[in-house]
Order: C-alpha cells, then structure tokens, then sequence
C-alpha cells in the first residue's frame, strides 16, 4: 500500500533539500532537540539569523571582497 503524505507548508513557497555530511547533521539534530525544534525548523532559524544580520550591518556585507569565504572551510581549519 502506498501512501502519500502532504507536506504542511503553510506559507512557505520554496523547499531546499540539501546533504550534510555526518558531523554536520548530528550537529543540527543535537541543536534542534536542545532548542525544541525540528531539524528543518532549526535550519530556517539560522537563515533567518542570516538574513537580519545582512540586513542590520547593510553596506558592510555589501562591499565586495577579493578574498572568497567558506564557513565549511572555516570549520575544517579550526579543526586542523
């Protein structure tokens, strides 16, 4: 038997699905639980702290750079 689930998606018009790899996702399990949210949730939340950061310092992120930035990158070298 195959059954179908409709996503609630209330107002949200675009879905992204993206791959972690394994410490990143036990990561955001751990982070979602810890804060009482579900993984996708926890994921928005983050965006959305992004976004009004962006916002807030305006033309500070607005300015190019020649230097190009990876938060991955960051991560793997504090570990190294």
């Amino acid at each position: 038997m195959n059954t179908t689930r409709t996503l609630y998606t209330k107002d949200k018009k675009v879905k992204i699905t993206f791959r972690c790899d394994d410490k990143m996702g036990e990561w955001v399990d751990e982070r979602a639980q810890v804060v009482g949210l579900t993984p996708s949730a926890f994921v928005r939340q983050l965006l959305y702290q992004q976004m009004y950061a962006e916002k807030t310092l305006g033309d500070i992120v607005q300015k190019p750079t020649n230097t190009a930035a990876s938060a991955e990158t960051a991560v793997t070298n504090a570990n190294n």
